[in-house]
C-alpha cells in the first residue's frame, strides 16, 4: 500500500514538472536552473567588467532572467520576461506620424517549456560557442567541472586590418540552488560578485558585500534597483506596448503585436 502511494505521489510530481511553464520552471526567483543559449536579445546590464570589449552572446542562462556571457558580463534578458507575460509569439514595431508601421522587429517566439529552446545554434550539451566566418571560436561559455563554468572571449581587440587574439575569461560557480559566485580565478580564492535569491528577489553583491543590484517580478512588471535608481519594465496589455520607467517616470515605450 505504501509503495502504491509513493508511486502515485511520484507520478503527480513528475506531472507538475512536465506541465510547468517557462516562468514557473526557470523564473520563480526561488532557485537557479542552468542551460546554454546564443540568445542575442535586448538586455539590462547587471554587471559589466568588460571594459568596452566586444560582446558575444554565448550565454549561460541561469534562470530568473539572469545570464552570464563573454566578455565579463551579467545581464537580464527582459524579452524573456515579455514572453512569459504574453505567452505568445510577438513582434515589436514603430510607426510614422500617420500611424502606419514603418519598422518591424523579427518574431520573438514563445516556448512554453523553455524560452531558450529558440536559441540553440552552436550549442552543445556542455557549452555555447560563437564562431567567426572561418569557423574559429571567438567566444564560448563551457562547463569545466561540476557546477563550474568558464566564460571566455578569445578575440577582444581589433587592430588595423587584424584582430588581436587574447584570452579574457572569468568563472562562475553554482554553490547552491539559490547562489552563484563570480571570480577571475578558477580556484575562486577571490569572489568578485555574489548572486543570490532571497525572498523572491535576485540580489547581487560586490566583493565588499555591498548590494549593487536587485531584481524582482510583480505581475506584469519586472523591477530592478541600483544604489541610485529604480527601474521598471512593464507589459501594458491594454495598449499593447512595452513600457520602461525610471524612478516612476515613463521614459520609453514600444508597441508590440502578438502572432
Amino acid at each position: 500500500m505504501k509503495k502504491k502511494i509513493f508511486l502515485v505521489l511520484q507520478f503527480l510530481l513528475l506531472s507538475v514538472i512536465l506541465t510547468a511553464g517557462n516562468a514557473e520552471t526557470y523564473n520563480s526567483f526561488e532557485k537557479f536552473n542552468v542551460r546554454f543559449s546564443n540568445a542575442n536579445l535586448p538586455f539590462q546590464i547587471v554587471v559589466n567588467d568588460s571594459k568596452g570589449k566586444e560582446y558575444y552572446p554565448a550565454e549561460l542562462n541561469v534562470g530568473n532572467y539572469l545570464f552570464f556571457s563573454p566578455t565579463r558580463l551579467a545581464g537580464l534578458n527582459y524579452y524573456e520576461f515579455f514572453s512569459d507575460v504574453l505567452k505568445k509569439d510577438f513582434k515589436t514595431y514603430t510607426t510614422n506620424k500617420k500611424g502606419k508601421i514603418k519598422k518591424e522587429s523579427k518574431v520573438y517566439h514563445y516556448n512554453k517549456s523553455d524560452f531558450y529552446a529558440n536559441y540553440k545554434d552552436m550549442i552543445k550539451s556542455d557549452r555555447s560557442e560563437i564562431k567567426d566566418f572561418l569557423g574559429i571560436v571567438s567566444a564560448d561559455t563551457k562547463l569545466i567541472s561540476p557546477n563550474t563554468y568558464k566564460i571566455t572571449n578569445y578575440v577582444t581587440d581589433r587592430g588595423f586590418l587584424i584582430t588581436i587574439p587574447m584570452n579574457m575569461a572569468f568563472y562562475v560557480k553554482q554553490v547552491s540552488d539559490s547562489k552563484f559566485i563570480w571570480s577571475l580565478n578558477n580556484n575562486f580564492d577571490k569572489i568578485d560578485y555574489t548572486f543570490t535569491l532571497e525572498n523572491k528577489k535576485l540580489i547581487v553583491r560586490n566583493d565588499k558585500e555591498q548590494i549593487v543590484f536587485t531584481a524582482y517580478r510583480n505581475e506584469n512588471s519586472l523591477f530592478f534597483e541600483t544604489a541610485k535608481d529604480k527601474f521598471e519594465y512593464k507589459v501594458n496589455e491594454e495598449d499593447s506596448q512595452f513600457e520602461s520607467y525610471k524612478n516612476g517616470k515613463l521614459f520609453e515605450s514600444l508597441k508590440y503585436k502578438t502572432e
